[in-house]
């Protein structure tokens, strides 16, 4: 099967960045000759580093931990890339970029949009006194106590395992 894109994922270190000899490891994502970088907090010796290969030089002690890292690296954004492609939707270096680094994107649902999303949903069906809770534990959720863990991306809330698992207790309930 033919693609009409380009996609690329390399990685490079900025030797003018060096402290004391030591760099930090780029990552590069090329779509469609957009490109953005971004640091991985991954830090080597400059002169360890092998340009032609985009990793540490084979003789290097530490090159096979991290080769391997950035073999993971590159797979998980080649993997995000193909998801965004069976699933239609368009993509762009920045949202690659996103999706590694575990931002919240359109792509992803934390759980506080998980719950706006049902209080819109159920807020016609529910009584005064269960949205009244249902206010109490969005705020308390809300609260900086309350960490605010992704939803195991899940693109859309009706996704969610747990979403479908409270709309069908609901729908118990309410028979």
């Amino acid at each position: 099967m033919r693609t009409s894109q380009s996609f690329g994922v390399h990685f490079t270190i900025k030797k003018d960045k060096a402290k004391d000899g030591v760099t930090n490891v780029y990552a590069c994502i090329t779509l469609n000759k957009d490109r953005i970088h971004f640091a991985l907090k991954h830090y080597v010796k400059v002169e360890n580093w092998d340009n032609g290969r985009g990793g540490l030089k084979v003789k290097v002690p530490e090159a096979k931990d991290t080769n391997a890292y950035l073999e993971e690296v590159k797979f998980t954004i080649t993997t995000y890339y193909q998801q965004l492609q069976i699933a239609g939707k368009e993509i762009t270096p920045l949202l690659l970029k996103a999706m590694f680094l575990g931002e919240e994107t359109e792509e992803t649902c934390s759980l506080s949009k998980l719950m706006d999303y049902h209080h819109e949903v159920a807020s016609a069906a529910l009584t005064w006194s269960t949205l009244k809770h249902y206010a109490v534990t969005i705020r308390r959720s809300n609260s900086p106590d309350f960490e605010n863990y992704p939803a195991a991306g899940y693109a859309r809330p009706e996704e969610h395992p747990l979403f479908s698992y409270y709309l069908m207790i609901y729908g118990e309930n309410r028979r």
